[in-house]
């Protein structure tokens, strides 16, 4: 037996003559490489607007396999959508298969695999390219799982609730749109559309899932009124218009925008969720325009995370105060709590209930010398909105106090020596009535 270029060979001699009277080839050896790139159509809005071609969100992994379905190579496509493979083996034919399959997110249509698959011959260089362009494939879908999946576990949330392969059914019309389900999603191409062709519609749908994730259920199963249903849809309505940083949600009837002046005086408890959520949606909203997108969104996710759970939105707004909170006490508005009551309260009627009441302390000299001026601050605790001041004073000897300055700040400097006189203020805020002496 002998190799030549490749090829073994079994040879047959005569052993009396010396001479080659057979020959046998028995299998042939190849060197090969397979290459390629893999995209698909991709609209970062929906179909309505331009498409583009794009490699997928996630880098995922694609296979050579013999014929007897054993895996002889792989690699991780790149962030262009490039892979490229070799080897060595008996010649014979392989097979090269991409699924739309990941660590994410796995599509189907609506109960079969979407792959590709070609053969090749384990000899030669061989290029294939993957174009996922028909839309039944899923492709679209595929990318905004794996985008929104990213959104999530990166910054400023660091979660890693939903790192599992969530599965995703398009075109399956046993749902009137798009529906989650906890760990799957279904698409389907009823009233009009191919709901998987919206990435609005695409990150609404996984926000469900990631809100699954927290609670362990969808919160209106976990709540008991009209509240809760809409918040499963007001949150999924905020973070799928944060993560597109476009206020209105396309293809929804009627059109739904997070940008919104609507307040708890138009909720309806027998109304549609979804335009119920609006309300909730606006303030999460308006947050993000009063403070910084990454810590709004920070605090907005967080307050579906501490214990217990809201499933009403005064409760969520009393999460959302709590998420702000740096440093243990309320009393000092810091870092946000302004903007939160702006947002929530101020804009939308969602109130919180966790604030303190309102007291207000002076701060400043108990003592000072005749001709020096002292100055005094109301520092105020508690309640909410905007704060009036009236500062008054009651010299030795009087029975009433006189009326001085109306800021948080009172300066004030007594001529007459060895008196004791008494500095008042009261505040007012939110309807609630505080004083302090000193």
């Amino acid at each position: 037996m002998t190799t030549l270029m490749g090829e073994r060979w079994r040879y047959f001699v005569d052993a009396h003559a010396g001479g080659i009277v057979a020959s046998q080839r028995l299998w042939r050896d190849g060197n090969w490489s397979v290459s390629g790139t893999i995209n698909g159509t991709v609209w970062p809005k929906n179909s309505d607007f331009s498409s583009q071609t794009l490699p997928p969100q996630t880098l995922d992994l694609i296979r050579v396999y013999n014929v007897g379905g054993q895996s002889v190579a792989s690699d991780q496509i790149d962030a262009n959508g490039n892979y490229s493979m070799s080897g060595n083996h008996a010649y014979q034919n392989f097979y090269l298969r991409f699924d739309l399959a990941g660590s994410w997110a796995r599509i189907k249509n609506p109960d079969n695999q979407v792959e590709r698959e070609v053969s090749f011959v384990s000899s030669g260089n061989h290029i294939f390219d993957f174009n996922f362009t028909n839309t039944f494939d899923g492709f679209n879908a595929y990318y905004h799982m794996n985008k929104v999946h990213d959104f999530f576990k990166g910054s400023p949330f660091n979660y890693n609730g939903v790192d599992f392969q969530m599965e995703a059914r398009v075109n399956d019309n046993s749902t009137p749109t798009a529906q989650a389900f906890g760990t799957y999603i279904k698409f389907s191409s009823n009233s009009g559309h191919r709901w998987w062709e919206n990435s609005d519609v695409v990150y609404h749908e996984y926000t469900h899932n990631t809100v699954y994730a927290i609670y362990g259920d969808f919160i209106r199963n976990i709540g008991s009124g009209p509240e809760a249903n809409a918040m499963d849809e007001g949150i999924s309505d905020y973070f799928a218009a944060s993560l597109n940083q476009d206020s209105i949600l396309e293809w929804s009837n009627p059109l739904r925008d997070v940008d919104n002046s609507l307040t708890m005086l138009d909720f309806e408890d027998l109304g549609d969720p979804h335009i119920n959520g609006l309300i909730l949606a606006g303030a999460m909203w308006d947050l993000e325009n009063l403070i910084s997108q990454n810590t709004a969104r920070k605090i907005n996710f967080k307050a579906m995370q501490i214990t217990p759970r809201p499933d009403i939105c005064q409760e969520f707004v009393n999460n959302v105060i709590l998420a702000d909170d740096n440093n243990g006490t309320l009393c000092d508005e810091k870092p946000n709590l302004n903007a939160i009551l702006t947002a929530f309260q101020t804009n939308h009627g969602i109130s919180p209930t966790n604030l303190p009441d309102l007291s207000v302390t002076i701060d400043g000299p108990g003592s000072i010398e005749p001709g020096v001026q002292g100055t005094w601050t109301a520092s105020v605790c508690g309640g909410s909105g905007s704060i009036s001041y009236q500062w008054s004073v009651r010299y030795e000897g009087s029975s009433t106090f006189q009326n001085l300055g109306t800021s948080q700040n009172q300066s004030l400097t007594f001529t007459e020596e060895c008196t004791s006189n008494e500095l008042k203020v009261v505040v007012t805020r939110g309807g609630q009535n505080a004083q302090d002496l000193h």
